[in-house]
């Protein structure tokens, strides 16, 4: 397992931990398996029993995926990430009444 040879090298315990406070972690979610696959295979996988690969606790099992909290109020994405850029609507329809 990576996180074995991590600490065998004598790097940190898991990959990211000065890039993220852990005091901010939510701890319910840390080893929190959702399982959102077709089949049931997928519960088989060390990824959804046991202990965390880090080991830092069991991992524990959400079988049917629900929502943890309010659905979020996001500002519009940047236009550049859409293939067509916003039109004006006005200009839209100023064109289409100027071709008839």
């Amino acid at each position: 397992m990576p996180s074995r040879s991590l600490k065998a090298d004598g790097l940190d315990q898991v990959p990211v931990p000065a890039a993220f406070d852990l005091d901010q972690e939510h701890d319910e979610f840390a080893r929190l398996y959702v399982h959102t696959s077709d089949g049931p295979n997928a519960m088989d996988g060390a990824w959804a029993q046991g202990e965390a690969y880090d080991g830092s606790g069991p991992i524990t099992i959400e079988e049917t995926p629900r929502a943890h909290g309010d659905r979020p109020s996001l500002p519009p994405g940047d236009p550049r990430l859409y293939g067509t850029p916003p039109v004006d609507p006005q200009t839209l329809l100023q064109r289409a009444k100027d071709l008839l």
